[in-house]
């Protein structure tokens, strides 16, 4: 029985200015911020909070997911 979740990925195309919201504006918690080759593992959470948000560069490896994350695009239904 799944009692958790331990971490969400949210796909970014700028790192360092999402990182910079997740923490100076939402106020959560700078859990990690390594180097994952091109670009970098960030983990942020609200203070206390079990799940981590890892902010994810999208890049070549995740071109299949980019119209999701496609602002301009219009996607009808629940995410209109």
């Amino acid at each position: 029985m799944i009692d958790a979740v331990a971490t969400v990925c949210v796909f970014v195309n700028d790192q360092e200015k999402a990182k910079a919201f997740y923490t100076d504006k939402l106020g959560f918690e700078l859990r990690e911020d390594a180097p994952m080759g091109a670009s970098r593992w960030i983990a942020v959470a609200p203070p206390g909070a079990r799940t981590e948000v890892i902010l994810y560069k999208l890049d070549e490896n995740w071109e299949h997911y980019r119209q999701v994350n496609d602002p301009t695009r219009s996607r009808g239904g629940l995410w209109s």
